[in-house]
């Protein structure tokens, strides 16, 4: 079995594998393109992403710079948009559900890598896929560690360490970030 079958099974696998390098220097090259693109080509330059991605649903738009390490485990969702300096790290299936709103500065982190320092030198390491739901609204300098899903209409407040699930609809935040009540507040008990 490839490395890259085994990545995308969510086995364990080699980093350092050929296969896997070039496509992430596919990828690579793709984001460069994009982020080196004018203001003025923005309907021009989705089509770099959309061939790059794993499958969109209708429009979305990304801010440049963006990187990503190999793409195709990307999945954007209609309307789903990424500010400046977004960096997805897909080494497993990466969903971003429609009318998501991902801030500036965030990372979506698939990647786990070995405890044995041996393997981990190596180049051992693993995926776990990232789910945001729809509407979901994630603010500035967010980290999503591996095998978190955020459900539909939650919020994540800036600065964030996402490292477990957070529900539908509710508000989290903090380092680590923690559910801090429902995400929208009924009318009448607003202040």
């Amino acid at each position: 079995m490839s490395e890259l079958e085994k990545m995308r099974r969510g086995e364990a696998y080699c980093l350092f594998d050929a296969e896997l390098s070039a496509l992430r220097d596919t990828a690579r090259q793709a984001c460069n393109a994009f982020n080196a693109s004018e203001p003025m080509e923005a309907d021009g330059t989705p089509h770099i992403l959309r061939q790059l991605f794993g499958s969109a649903n209708g429009d979305f738009f990304i801010e440049a710079p963006f990187r990503c390490f190999y793409g195709f485990n990307i999945h954007m969702g209609r309307n789903a948009y990424i500010n400046v300096n977004g960096v997805l790290i897909d080494t497993a299936p990466i969903r971003l559900g429609d009318d998501a709103m991902i801030g500036p500065g965030t990372v979506l982190a698939c990647t786990d890598h070995d405890r044995d320092p041996q393997r981990r030198a190596a180049g051992m390491e693993w995926g776990k896929p990232i789910t945001i739901g729809s509407r979901v609204w994630i603010g500035a300098n967010v980290t999503v560690l591996p095998g978190v899903t955020i459900g539909d209409d939650a919020i994540v407040g800036s600065g964030s360490l996402v490292s477990r699930d957070i529900p539908a609809g509710m508000l989290a935040y903090g380092n680590p970030a923690r559910v801090a009540g429902p995400a929208v507040i009924p009318p009448g008990q607003r202040a």
